[in-house]
């Protein structure tokens, strides 16, 4: 549906889709969506600041996939040390798989 409705906006003119659609679709873990929106619709220039406090909201999710997806996409690459907030949640719920992947990419493979 989100991919419809920007494709109908963007025939009729140019549209500016907020970075608070993408922080929708990460909080209600909405892989499909941020995938389209991070892939199709932003750039490089895209301000994504807002995202501090929706990764930590990603840790409570269990999504592990998309916590991957999110890690390792390149316009999220700037924010990477953020990521200890989506891990430090992770390990308050208890979503171990998360907690294992973060703690790997964040600190293991830092030191290797």
């Amino acid at each position: 549906i989100l991919q419809h409705v920007i494709e109908i906006a963007q025939n009729e003119q140019s549209i500016d889709i907020p970075v608070s659609v993408l922080i929708q679709a990460i909080t209600h873990a909405h892989l499909n969506c941020a995938e389209y929106l991070l892939d199709t619709i932003y750039t490089p220039t895209t301000n994504i600041d807002g995202l501090s406090g929706t990764l930590l909201k990603l840790g409570k999710t269990g999504h592990l996939d998309l916590v991957k997806y999110l890690y390792t996409h390149p316009l999220l690459s700037t924010i990477k040390q953020r990521f200890t907030n989506t891990l430090s949640s992770a390990k308050e719920y208890g979503y171990l798989d998360i907690v294992h992947y973060l703690n790997d990419e964040l600190y293991t493979k830092r030191y290797q």
